[in-house]
This record gives structure tokens, sequence and C-alpha cells, in this order.
């Protein structure tokens, strides 16, 4: 259910994975902090969960569609523009600093918009071809 809502699709495939779609998971999140999310939500429900150790084996054993982004792997021209630029800020003012922020906030913001557009077509397509 977690890559469904969060990972996009892959075009192309892996040499390891063979049939079915790739789902690349963003890279802000690592495997034990989505293990984390599983955990919280085999709590909400009641369920045990199990280690993370069990976890992250069970992924590579029956997850091989489902990846994680290698950092800045997923990064766009303009946010690898910021990131450097913001990698630079302790030579420019706070007032710079604050504006330069702020404009990266909404171009992320901007981006996540675009990625769920992207999803609910995809998800609407899915929905019309099975």
């Amino acid at each position: 259910m977690y890559a469904s809502e969060n990972a996009v699709t892959l075009p192309g495939r892996l040499p390891y994975v063979t049939k079915a779609q790739v789902l690349l998971l963003p890279s802000d999140k690592r495997q034990a902090d989505i293990h984390a999310i599983y955990e919280q939500s085999a709590e909400l429900s009641g369920m045990r969960s199990i280690s993370l150790s069990t976890f992250s084996r069970l992924w590579k054993e029956l997850c091989l569609n489902i990846v994680l982004a290698w950092p800045q792997t997923d990064l766009c021209h303009v946010c690898q523009t910021f990131v450097s630029k913001l990698s630079a800020v302790g030579n420019i003012d706070d007032g710079a600093k604050k504006c330069l922020l702020q404009e990266y906030e909404l171009y992320l913001e901007c981006a996540k918009r675009e990625r769920d557009f992207y999803r609910d077509i995809f998800k609407s397509t899915s929905s019309r071809q099975g």
C-alpha cells in the first residue's frame, strides 16, 4: 500500500526484475523509515509487527519491483540548482537565505502537485485497463 501511494512508475525495467512494473520510491525515506510507518500501521490495526531485519529480508525476497531512489537521483535540474545554492548559504545574508528557502519551498510544493496529478492520471488509466 505504501508503494502504491508514494512511488512513481519507472519507465523501463531493472535487470533483476521480470514482468513487474518497477516502482521507484522517493529518496527522502530509507527502508528503516518505511518500516517505522509499517510498525505504526500495525499497532493502530492491532496487528503484530516484524523486526526491521525481517522486514528488509522480506522486501528483498518479495518486492523486487519496489526500489528506493538513490539520493539526488530523483532531483531535477531546478532542485539540483537549489541544493547547490543552499549548500553555499554561509556566504549570504539571512534575508537572502530566507528568500532562497521560500523560493525552493514554493517550487517543491508545485512539484508535489505535479506528482499528485501524475499519480491520479496513472491510477485512472490503470483502473480503465485492468
